[in-house]
């Protein structure tokens, strides 16, 4: 019952924010937030966007995973995050072994966050703030380290 009223009260406002922001961004432009996705149109199952509220302090992190998403954006409200991203393609298929896999999510265990931690060439390191946002590409290892107390916003949209 909860998750009903924390959607209607919370969820819809984010979904709705991001979703408008998007629709009018250049990752609609080069095809990536899909017109298919609209919200007005009537073919499209509303209930494949999930959105998240991200809240952290200094220093907490989202472990090394990928997403099955067909489209996973995350957008920082107030704060400042470090992200790793490593590609999931041909030259690290079989690189990284899965310790669990739940909520379309495939996670490693691995701290690619550590500064200890030597990263493939292929790897990609970015720092976002506040009206700033990233897309993951689908099925794209990538960790996550609040620089200083954050609040984001994730909008997903799930596989069929």
């Amino acid at each position: 019952h909860y998750k009903e009223i924390f959607q209607s009260i919370l969820g819809d406002k984010i979904v709705q924010h991001l979703y408008s922001a998007l629709s009018r961004s250049v990752l609609r432009e080069k095809g990536y937030f899909k017109a298919e996705w609209d919200l007005d149109n009537v073919d499209f199952d509303k209930g494949m966007f999930d959105w998240s509220l991200f809240v952290g302090s200094t220093n907490t992190t989202t472990s090394m995973h990928y997403d099955t998403d067909l489209f996973n954006f995350l957008w920082v409200v107030e704060g400042r995050k470090r992200i790793i991203m490593i590609p999931n393609n041909s030259k690290t298929q079989g690189r990284y072994k899965l310790q669990s896999a739940y909520s379309g999510s495939g996670w490693t265990g691995i701290d690619i966050l550590s500064r200890n931690y030597e990263l493939p060439d292929d790897a990609i390191e970015v720092e976002i703030g506040a009206g700033e946002g990233i897309m993951f590409p689908y099925l794209c290892w990538h960790a996550v380290e609040n620089l200083e107390p954050t609040v984001a916003y994730g909008l997903r949209v799930k596989e069929d």
